[in-house]
């Protein structure tokens, strides 16, 4: 279904633009900023991490499992910090929260080991449960360093007493990324007027849901599975 409908938006010629707000944030910004400025030299490891409050038992019935729903912005976090593609997945999961999952084999932690196409390796860690505050972060490595983007404290004030370092921490995603979000509609009018094509495109969506269905087969089967590409046989090595 995922790649009849991106045919049918390249087909169709129109401006698109997925909703990855990640690659709005002010943190994850700066973070592919200077990874592409070669502050961290070659790119080896990732690290990508969401934990969230479960949604409806209705809803996650026909969400798609963890690895679409919530793990899919992970995968895109990943691809758009390294600028390389995701090759190979492996991945596990269990049922620690709601055993409502297992019914219609879904999990609620799980993690998803990854192979890019440089050779570099990463992890995807996803949760729904988060009672301190949803929780988010990418880290990568690299040859020089590392960059972090994992800013979720709910205001820029830090209080230090008998408890010790004590912040409050951000709800829900939509409080989290308020701003990535004006600034991702924005840059989709802006897009508009210069006549150029607005991004993340439908490529990144593709892209991010071929992941999650390899992640989710690898789990059910635990083998390693190969990520589905249209990309040119040379970038697949």
């Amino acid at each position: 279904m995922a790649e009849t409908a991106a045919q049918a938006v390249t087909d169709a010629g129109v401006p698109f633009q997925i909703g990855f707000q990640r690659r709005y944030d002010a943190s994850y910004a700066r973070a592919k900023e200077l990874i592409a400025a070669g502050a961290i030299g070659n790119v080896e490891m990732f690290r990508g991490m969401s934990c969230d409050r479960r949604g409806p038992i209705e809803f996650l019935r026909t969400s798609g499992g963890i690895f679409l729903d919530l793990a899919s912005h992970d995968f895109d976090a990943a691809r758009f910090l390294t600028g390389e593609e995701i090759t190979e997945v492996f991945a596990i999961g269990s049922v620690l929260v709601e055993p409502e999952l297992a019914t219609f084999d879904d999990v609620d932690y799980a993690i998803c080991l990854l192979r890019f196409s440089n050779g570099a390796v990463g992890v995807v860690q996803e949760s729904w449960r988060a009672p301190y505050g949803y929780d988010i972060r990418a880290e990568v490595h690299g040859s020089k360093g590392k960059v972090v983007a994992e800013v979720d404290e709910k205001f820029p004030t830090v209080l230090y007493d008998e408890r010790g370092k004590v912040s409050a921490r951000h709800d829900q995603f939509l409080e989290r990324f308020h701003d990535a979000y004006r600034a991702e509609l924005q840059a989709f009018v802006d897009a508009l007027h210069a006549g150029s094509a607005p991004t993340p495109g439908i490529h990144d969506g593709l892209q991010a849901v071929r992941i999650a269905v390899a992640a989710t087969q690898s789990r059910r089967s635990c083998d390693l599975v190969r990520v589905a590409s249209d990309l040119p046989e040379a970038a697949k090595t």
